[in-house]
């Protein structure tokens, strides 16, 4: 019995429902992706072949910032979310200690559900300092209400002091779908800001929430936002938003060229990078009645695990925003 069960479920279409790990290249994306190998010039020369492929890369920004509702010159592409995330880090460390000193240590405040790429690299920094008793950083990680999912707002505003540079708090969680309070974060750290005369950096990682629900990073009031293309149908790279680079500091990631405006050196990866922008648009075209779609569907799910379980199932933070996509 248990074999003919095991060739039975082998033989059955497979239904994939890690969509918040990672989605399939969607088929418009990887066209354009296939397209631009042929644009195969060098965005930086300046010849016929180069310039194709420079426009090709400054019309995907185009589409990655129209999906935000920011300014194309604050795109920066990135090799995905864990290396934008750790450049936001490093970047607001180091702008705290060259405006106070190296001896100067820097308080980070972090929700205590974001991605390891954030949480690793600042407890590592922790524990760096403790071990060798160097003034790294401070952290603070703020936890979850357990009724709402949402970061617990009072206990973040009690963690600011003095020495805080950066408050790192996701827009959606991957796991719970609970949409996070980024723009009341934002606004507790502004708040803050005048309080302690102290510039404080404010950072979300929008990965989960890109073509499920509008992201307007200028509603959010964030300074660095996070976007990885693999989690809305596009390539495995990504992009830091960076707001107003006027007021907001960004130090480069990479030395020995003039590429992302000299803030990230190295040939551009043309071809993922109009996939990136394809699939800015297709998101775009598509976000409300994917977003519809996606919550009737949850919905109806969630009804009826309910109906036929009864007391037996407890939808998590069912009472909270959610994506439409996450149950």
């Amino acid at each position: 019995m248990l074999v003919r069960m095991t060739w039975y479920i082998e033989e059955q279409e497979k239904v994939y429902l890690d969509y918040n790990a990672t989605t399939p290249i969607d088929k418009d994306v990887k066209q354009s992706i296939v397209d631009a190998f042929n644009i195969w010039g060098n965005p930086s020369s300046n010849n016929e072949l180069g310039k194709k492929a420079k426009d090709g890369i400054e019309e995907a920004r185009e589409n990655v910032a129209r999906l935000l509702h920011v300014s194309a010159k604050e795109i920066f592409f990135t090799s995905g979310g864990t290396e934008t995330n750790n450049w936001v880090i490093y970047n607001c460390i180091e702008h705290r200690k060259a405006v106070w000193g190296r001896d100067y240590k820097p308080h980070i405040i972090a929700s205590a559900i974001e991605h390891p790429s954030i949480l690793e690299p600042l407890r590592d920094l922790k524990k760096k300092q403790e071990i060798g008793k160097l003034k790294l950083i401070d952290l603070t990680e703020i936890s979850i209400d357990l009724e709402t999912g949402r970061v617990k707002l009072n206990d973040l505003e009690e963690a600011f002091c003095e020495r805080t540079c950066l408050v790192s708090v996701m827009t959606a969680n991957n796991e719970t779908g609970v949409i996070q309070p980024v723009a009341e974060v934002a606004e507790i750290a502004r708040k803050c800001e005048n309080k302690f005369e102290s510039r404080i950096f404010v950072h979300s990682d929008v990965s989960q929430a890109i073509g499920k629900i509008d992201v307007n990073v200028n509603a959010l009031n964030v300074d660095f936002v996070t976007v990885t293309g693999h989690k809305f149908y596009g390539p495995r790279i990504g992009a830091l938003v960076l707001r107003d680079e006027s007021k907001v500091p960004l130090r480069a990631l990479f030395l020995g060229g003039n590429q992302e405006r000299s803030k990230r050196a190295g040939t551009e990866n043309t071809p993922l990078i109009v996939g990136l922008g394809k699939a800015a648009q297709v998101a775009l075209s598509g976000l409300q009645s994917y977003s519809k779609h996606m919550q009737k569907i949850r919905d109806y799910f969630e009804k009826q695990l309910k109906e036929k379980l009864n007391d037996e199932i407890m939808i998590n933070f069912e009472a909270s925003e959610r994506l439409p996509n996450t149950s």
